[in-house]
C-alpha cells in the first residue's frame, strides 16, 4: 500500500483529558474523539489504557481498521511527556509505523503562533505553563504540577477554594456564599475535605476551578480574592506586558479566555487569538516531522 494511502493521528493530551483527530495526509479531517486523562508522568498505566482507547474509537469511527497502524504516522502530545521515563513503551505499545511523542507544551507553542511568529503563550488549563518565542529561542515556565507549582491553573484554583473555605470555617477569613456553597458539597464540614485532597488528583481539584470563576460574575469576595492571587501570580510571571516578545500576547486553555478578561488593560492590549487549535499545531508539526 502506498503512502498516500496512510493516515496521521493526532492527539492533545492533558491532566483532564484527551483529544483527536484522524486526518488524511493532507489533513483532511476522518474521525474525532475524546477521551479520558492523559498525563503519562503521573498515571502511566491509566494514561496509555485511555490513549490506545482513544485511537481504536476514532479508527473505527473513520472506518479504518487498527492494523492500519503499521503503515500510518502519530504526532502525539500529552502533559508529562517531557518528564517520563516510558516514552519508548508508550509508542511501543502503539505500533505505528512512526510516530512523534511530544509535549503538550510543542503543540501549544504551535497552535497559538504558528511555526514563526515571535510572543508569549500563556496556557491555563487544569495546570499551567508559559512559553517565550523570540528570534528563534524558545523559553518555558511551569507545567511542573499543580503540588509543587501550576498557578492559576484550575487544580490550582480549586485547591486554593478548599483552603479559604477551611479558613472561612475556621473563623480566620471572610466567608461568603461560594464558601458556604463548598462547605455543603463536603456535608458541612471540611471533614470530608482532608481525605478529598489527601486522595485527590489534579482533575478533581479542577472541577471546582468553575466554581470560582463562575462566583466572579456575581461579585462574590472569595472568587475575587482567590482570582486576585492568580491574576497576580501570571502578572509575575508574564513580566511586563511593554517586554512581551513581538507585543504579541496569547492566552490558551479552558481558562485562557477568562483570565485575559481579568488581565490589567495594558496585557489585555496586546493579546491576540491563537492561529489554530491543539490539534491544528500538531498537525503543522507532523508535517514538519514525517514531511508530509
Amino acid at each position: 500500500m502506498t503512502r498516500s494511502n496512510s493516515c496521521v493521528l493526532l492527539i492533545d493530551g492533558g491532566g483532564s483529558g484527551a483529544r483527536a483527530r484522524l486526518c488524511s495526509l493532507s489533513g483532511d479531517v476522518l474521525a474525532t474523539g475524546t477521551a479520558g486523562p492523559a498525563n503519562i508522568s503521573t498515571d502511566f498505566e491509566a494514561a496509555a489504557t485511555n490513549l490506545l482507547g482513544l485511537a481504536h474509537t476514532v479508527y473505527t469511527k473513520a472506518g479504518r481498521d487498527i492494523a492500519s497502524f503499521a503503515q500510518d504516522y502519530a504526532f502525539v502530545a500529552l502533559a508529562g511527556a517531557g518528564a517520563s521515563a516510558q516514552r519508548q513503551e508508550l509508542i511501543d505499545r502503539f505500533g505505528f509505523n512512526k510516530m512523534v511523542l511530544a509535549t503538550d507544551i510543542d503543540v501549544t507553542l504551535a497552535a497559538a503562533l504558528g511555526t514563526v511568529q515571535d510572543g508569549l503563550v500563556a496556557m491555563l488549563g487544569t495546570g499551567s505553563f508559559f512559553v517565550w518565542r523570540e528570534q528563534g529561542k524558545v523559553r518555558r515556565v511551569g507545567g511542573w504540577g499543580f503540588i509543587l507549582g501550576d498557578e492559576a491553573g484550575g487544580a490550582w484554583l480549586g485547591r486554593e477554594l478548599l483552603r479559604d473555605t477551611i479558613k472561612a470555617y475556621d473563623g480566620v477569613a471572610p466567608s461568603s456564599a461560594l464558601t458556604q456553597k463548598t462547605l455543603d458539597h463536603f456535608g458541612g464540614t471540611p471533614k470530608k475535605m482532608v481525605p478529598f485532597a489527601r486522595d485527590s488528583k489534579a482533575a478533581d481539584f479542577a472541577q471546582f476551578a468553575p466554581w470560582v470563576t463562575n462566583a466572579i460574575s456575581t461579585d462574590d469576595p472569595v472568587a475575587q480574592r482567590i482570582v486576585k492571587r492568580a491574576v497576580d501570580h501570571l502578572c509575575a510571571t508574564l513580566g511586563p506586558a511593554d517586554q512581551v516578545p513581538a507585543q504579541h500576547l496569547c492566552f490558551l486553555g479552558g481558562l485562557g479566555r477568562f483570565y485575559q478578561s481579568q488581565m490589567p488593560a495594558d496585557y489585555q492590549a496586546i493579546c491576540q487569538p491563537a492561529k489554530g487549535e491543539a490539534l491544528d499545531g500538531a498537525f503543522w508539526l507532523a508535517q514538519q516531522a514525517f514531511d508530509l
